[in-house]
């Protein structure tokens, strides 16, 4: 008996078309893989050409790099460090073989900044050290108070530490705007029965920015002599503000015609401004 194969209703159009597919898998599989093999290759070409590609310009950047550092060497070789230049030291007897002492410290450059230490010595026995700080121009004592181990005559300073920072032109720009700190009121008294004297001056911060804490480097002059020093603090001067200080002298002082007013204050250190509120923030 004959057996007839179930066609499960194909039409002729899909029964030619599944005997092409499965006469013709075999070259289809061959093609899709060879397109495979291809697009891997393409691939792998343009990883090979990017890596090149970066390496090549990682190593100019490197060159540049480098030629820019020597560019900056030369430049800091061209304009060495200034040196801090030390006047003579003026040394102020406070008692039995103590004393105080005083000696000017001059950054001369115009675009350094420069911060030093001071070293007070006597009979070659260093002692504490002052840390002044000078902007260009800048002339600061640096001062000694309470010294001990000899006598005045015998008191020698030097340079120690420095860190000497060259300044930009739009950090110049910035310290004129904001180192305008000024001393007016001065005035010096005694007191007739205890001889305690007191010397008083207003500091006014005149600059656009407001200072958490400003330095005061204090000493008194007869004749144009120093014959006193002392140090003093404000905190949280605002700008604009007015601050008036009092110092008391216990020590027997000659006459004293005039006060020497000298602020410490890094007007280019974000630390040392003081954010305020507006008037509009106030409200």
């Amino acid at each position: 008996m004959q057996q007839k194969l179930e066609t499960h209703d194909l039409t002729d159009q899909q029964l030619d078309e599944s005997y092409w597919l499965v006469t013709h898998w075999t070259k289809i599989q061959r093609e899709v893989t060879i397109a495979i093999g291809v697009l891997a290759a393409i691939f792998f070409i343009f990883t090979i050409t990017r890596v090149v590609f970066l390496y090549a310009l990682q190593a100019d950047s490197s060159e540049k790099f480098v030629n820019d550092l020597k560019i900056s060497l030369a430049a800091t070789q061209s304009f060495p460090q200034p040196e801090l230049g030390l006047g003579s030291v003026i040394a102020i007897p406070s008692g039995a073989s103590r004393f105080d002492a005083i000696v000017d410290a001059t950054n001369s450059s115009d675009d350094w900044r420069a911060s030093a230490q001071v070293i007070f010595t006597v009979n070659g026995v260093d002692q504490p050290t002052d840390e002044v700080l000078l902007f260009p121009g800048d002339t600061v004592p640096a001062v000694l108070v309470g010294g001990v181990g000899g006598t005045a005559q015998k008191v020698t300073a030097r340079v120690g530490d420095t860190d000497w920072r060259r300044l930009t032109a739009s950090e110049i720009a910035l310290l004129k705007e904001r180192k305008n700190i000024s001393i007016k009121d001065v005035s010096f008294s005694t007191h007739p029965e205890t001889g305690i004297s007191t010397s008083r001056f207003t500091v006014v911060n005149a600059s656009i920015t407001s200072l958490w804490e400003v330095g005061l480097r204090v000493i008194l002059l007869s004749a144009g002599r120093s014959v006193g020093v002392n140090r003093a603090t404000i905190e949280k001067l605002d700008t604009g503000q007015e601050r008036t200080v009092e110092i008391r002298w216990f020590a027997s002082l000659p006459p004293v015609d005039d006060i020497r007013v000298v602020p410490q204050v890094d007007f280019l250190d974000p630390r040392a401004v003081r954010e305020t509120p507006s008037p509009i923030q106030r409200l």
